[in-house]
């Protein structure tokens, strides 16, 4: 069944990773939880909860969305049974709270699927602001969008490689956990382990992204080190500011600040 997740439509699924979804809510703690065969975008779904007064940590999850994206509107595919498609709705503490989930979310997903893989040697990476990397591949994606007084913090994760392989435009740089480990992933234990790490992490929030939460980033932190651009700005990554800034060390021995943007590359490492 497709639904569009709109106002007056109900969720089609009862049932989720085999077990009813009263028994998740009460496993992971979580007022409400949608499961849907097929919606466009597990968060246009969650910011339709937002606006309709939805409890905080509602969560949405899907099999497949057809109109997935990610920042800036760019495509995520999303084919069915081959990743995790979910939103969950926050109620941040404030402005700087909110400027930092999508770190929070972030490193949450990063500890939570290091805690649930029984996988000696995997360690993901931490691409600022908003992705996670495994061996040199994007398996993750954050989207955060603000909705009133609330976020919608969206995440997609690769557990596998769709059916014939991801799309042309991206075989160079996507990849899935188990593609890249070669052994299962239950999407189950990641969802669940996420939202326990991202709750503790965000519930409530900090103001400054420092502390250990900052450390843990530091440590996984791929970009630092690299040249990158991001829009007009050129210059060597330096870490990431208390408020949640990228940093970038200039040639003309200026620090500039970066609070938003597509951070691309331009070395070869």
């Amino acid at each position: 069944m497709t639904g569009r997740g709109g106002a007056g439509e109900l969720p089609d699924r009862t049932h989720w990773a085999g077990e009813p979804l009263a028994v998740w809510e009460a496993l992971w703690g979580i007022p409400a939880l949608e499961a849907w065969s097929t919606l466009p975008s597990t968060n246009d779904r969650a910011r339709h909860l937002a606006r309709s007064g939805g409890a905080p940590w509602s969560v949405v999850v899907a099999d497949h969305q057809t109109a997935g994206r990610g920042r800036a509107g760019t495509r995520w595919v999303s084919e069915p049974a081959v990743g995790l498609w979910v939103s969950v709705v926050i109620v941040p503490r404030s402005p700087a709270h909110a400027g930092l989930l999508p770190l929070l979310a972030g490193t949450a997903l990063v500890r939570g699927v290091e805690a649930v893989g029984p996988h000696p040697g995997v360690r993901l990476g931490l691409k600022w602001p908003n992705d996670v990397w495994l061996d040199g591949r994007k398996v993750a994606g954050i989207l955060c969008e603000a909705v009133g007084d609330r976020v919608v913090v969206g995440m997609g994760l690769n557990l596998r490689d769709p059916a014939g392989g991801f799309p042309p435009d991206l075989t160079a740089r996507a990849g899935s956990l188990e593609g890249l480990t070669e052994r299962p992933w239950s999407p189950a234990a990641v969802l669940g382990r996420w939202l326990k790490e991202f709750r503790e992490l965000s519930d409530p929030g900090p103001m400054r992204f420092e502390g250990r939460v900052a450390d843990f980033w530091s440590e996984r932190d791929i970009l630092h080190g690299r040249r990158v651009r991001v829009g007009a700005l050129e210059g060597v990554a330096v870490g990431v500011r208390a408020d949640g800034a990228l940093t970038l060390a200039r040639d003309d021995g200026s620090v500039a600040e970066v609070r938003a943007g597509h951070v691309e590359w331009l070395d070869e490492s």
